[in-house]
């Protein structure tokens, strides 16, 4: 099944590693410093892009979740793969678990085990910038609509240095896709059926904070660090090479 665009690398030895954009980015968002760090690395990758590109996709397959079209390109895999997830993704990857065979578990900046329900009240009050800009979006005008948004995705340092082509690539999710962060589904925890996991959070991430993430660590029983420097988007930018060389040297000791 090639349902959605990928970016794929190909290399022996270890586990094979699914990479999951969240919300408002892309399989476009692993490129430059983790598909690179993996390529060197001689590691097989592939970066999956839920929503695919201009109608790329089958149209039966335009219908699925972007938890069907995750679970499908996990059972694709010969083997297990180590899934790396961002945001949103993080949080499909943690309701999947127990339902597919996952290697071991990356989730960077994730959305709690009990999605966005207990996150968006506080963001109403204290981002208001962002909603903002999505009832505009939602209402019909795209101009300037991503203003809000990128003041939170990305640290201020990188906002005035080189986020421009990274901001021109942003989408608004569908009100499917936030309607499914929102309600609560059950999520196994990573432990319980054996699956390694690490959480990192930005230090400066202003949408899910370092204590969501400590939360969502402590559930999964997982490995926990936090990254100075680094806002939500923390694939992009200053200090995403340092994250992706950390995240590799923890696969390579847990001889993944």
């Amino acid at each position: 099944m090639r349902s959605r665009t990928q970016m794929k690398l190909n290399g022996p030895n270890r586990s094979p590693v699914l990479l999951v954009h969240g919300a408002f980015a892309g399989a476009w968002i692993w490129e430059g410093a983790f598909l690179d760090s993996l390529a060197n690395m001689g590691r097989s990758a592939v970066a999956i892009d839920l929503r695919g590109k201009a109608g790329d996709a089958p149209e039966d397959d335009q219908k699925l979740s972007y938890e069907a079209v995750m679970f499908r390109q996990i059972e694709e895999f010969d083997t297990p793969p180590v899934v790396i997830a961002h945001s949103l993704g993080a949080l499909l990857a943690q309701r999947l678990l127990g339902r597919t065979q996952i290697a071991a578990l990356v989730m960077l900046a994730p959305v709690p085990p009990e999605g966005m329900s207990f996150i968006t009240p506080f963001l109403f009050a204290t981002e208001p910038s962002m909603w903002q800009g999505l009832l505009h979006f939602l209402c019909g005008r795209r101009d300037n609509v991503f203003d809000g948004v990128v003041e939170i995705l990305f640290p201020k340092r990188f906002r005035e240095t080189g986020v421009e082509q990274h901001a021109a690539k942003l989408v608004f999710e569908s009100v499917a896709a936030i309607f499914e962060a929102h309600v609560p589904a059950p999520v196994v925890p990573a432990f319980v059926v054996g699956v390694p996991s690490l959480v990192v959070a930005g230090a400066e991430d202003r949408l899910i904070s370092p204590l969501a993430s400590v939360r969502t660590a402590l559930y999964h029983g997982a490995e926990y660090r936090t990254e100075d420097e680094l806002g939500h988007f923390m694939q992009a930018g200053p200090g995403a090479q340092r994250l992706a060389e950390f995240i590799l040297d923890w696969l390579e000791q847990k001889r993944l």
